[in-house]
């Protein structure tokens, strides 16, 4: 029996059932109670406002480095609908990417451990020094930087008696001693002969003859005033009356005699006007003049011209009428100075000029003929300058000799800076000229190819 098929019914499409609508009321009052209870201060530091202001302020709290705190969840295994969320107002938030917090920042800055920069990070907080001390309150306090010395009131009138002692021999050791204006001229004069030698190596024997008769007149007029002074000769132009005897025919005389044999000039050189050679004399005897504390001028006189240098003796007056002459010895002679070093040094320095451009031709030259010939000549100027180096040397160990008396005496009266001084010369020359010696040596045994025995046979 078939049993017959009937349709289906079809289905009926039920309407969807309208969702509520969002009550906008509800929702921002759940927000502002929401932001209500954020702080922007850490929970460690959050105090609670009194009661008497409390809902007048509103904290916001954003942690950096915590995670986040998950919200209440609902509906089926915890997970809240999109209707919540969307009534709520609210979505999860995702867990933030640690590209950037303040605990990755110190890390940076540490640097990994046995790194350069970890150990910087270290020495610069002393973390690995046993004697590190945390600062104390005093090193927190406003002071001066320069070093302050508290003293007791009863002692203070001390102290400065202690600093002013101190003061005044710092400024007694900085000073120079007092000098006379003779002492100075005597030096200047000493100074400047002894430069203008240097070039005029020919005129050492015209200033001994000028010396010579400068010292016999001032020991003549030393001689003269002492035997004056000890017969008790009364100065005419004194202050004192003057004592006059009068004579039988009525003349006035006096003791001028003595006086003018006494004041007596000498003239030590004359030129004619028109000799340009004669200033560098004329300027010798100024020079000692002024070393020996004289008086000096220059006149012209007679016909045909001529110009004539005189001396004269400084003479001190008191009023007793007694003259005060210096009565002390005089110095040495500017004649018998020891010779300079330099004129020698010029002459040596002028041989080795000359040997240079023998020595670079030699050193080009092929030929050897040429090379035979230069090597001759720098041969005969190598033996030149050595036998300048022994002149050097024969000049220095006089003139150290002649500073015997003066060392002894600096010894004596304790003056280390002279001394120190004198002894400081004296090496830098012999220095100097055993480095010469030296680099002569091994020019002429590797350059030249010459030994001792055929530079003494030269």
């Amino acid at each position: 029996m078939a049993i017959p098929t009937t349709p289906a019914a079809p289905r009926v499409s039920q309407p969807p059932v309208p969702e509520a609508p969002i009550d906008i009321e509800a929702w921002t009052e759940e927000a502002s109670e929401a932001l209500g209870a954020i702080h922007i201060t850490p929970p460690a530091a959050r105090i609670a406002p009194p009661a008497a202001i409390r809902g007048t302020t509103v904290t916001l709290d954003i942690p950096l480095d915590d995670h986040v705190q998950p919200h209440a969840q609902s509906g089926e295994n915890g997970q809240a609908t999109a209707a919540q969320a969307v009534r709520t107002g609210y979505t999860r938030r995702q867990e933030p990417l640690r590209r950037d917090s303040l605990k990755r920042r110190e890390a940076l800055l540490k640097g990994k451990e046995g790194s350069r920069q970890r150990r910087r990070w270290e020495n610069d907080r002393l973390l690995n020094n046993p004697h590190a001390q945390p600062p104390l309150p005093s090193d927190w306090e406003v002071r001066p930087q320069y070093q302050f010395h508290y003293v007791p009131y009863a002692v203070a009138s001390y102290w400065d008696k202690e600093l002013a002692a101190r003061n005044a021999a710092r400024n007694t050791k900085g000073a120079k001693p007092a000098v006379s204006k003779e002492e100075e001229a005597a030096a200047e004069a000493l100074k400047q002969v002894r430069e203008r030698l240097k070039k005029k190596r020919a005129a050492r024997s015209m200033l001994e003859d000028i010396e010579r008769e400068v010292r016999k007149f001032v020991e003549k007029w030393e001689d003269r005033a002492r035997k004056d002074e000890q017969d008790d000769l009364i100065d005419p132009d004194s202050e004192d009356e003057q004592i006059v005897f009068v004579g039988r025919n009525g003349q006035m005389s006096d003791m001028r005699a003595a006086e003018e044999e006494l004041r007596k000039d000498l003239m030590v050189f004359d030129s004619l006007v028109g000799d340009r050679s004669a200033a560098f004399g004329r300027w010798l005897v100024h020079s000692i003049a002024a070393y020996y504390g004289l008086e000096t001028w220059s006149i012209t006189t007679g016909t045909p011209a001529k110009r004539e240098a005189y001396i004269g003796i400084k003479e001190n007056r008191r009023k007793t009428g007694h003259r005060n002459a210096m009565r002390r010895p005089l110095p040495q002679p500017l004649w018998s100075m020891p010779k300079p070093l330099e004129p020698t040094l010029s002459s040596l320095r002028d041989l080795i000029k000359h040997a240079h451009p023998e020595a670079k031709a030699y050193s080009n030259t092929t030929t050897k003929a040429a090379k035979n010939e230069l090597r001759t000549k720098l041969t005969k100027t190598t033996v030149l300058i050595r036998t300048n180096l022994d002149l050097l040397d024969q000049e220095r160990d006089e003139w150290w000799k002649t500073k015997a008396q003066l060392r002894r005496q600096l010894a004596e009266a304790g003056d280390e800076e002279k001394l120190k001084k004198l002894h400081l010369i004296n090496n830098s020359i012999t220095a100097m000229m055993r480095d010469m010696r030296a680099r002569l040596g091994v020019w002429v045994r590797w350059g030249l190819g010459v030994g001792e025995e055929e530079l003494e046979v030269e």
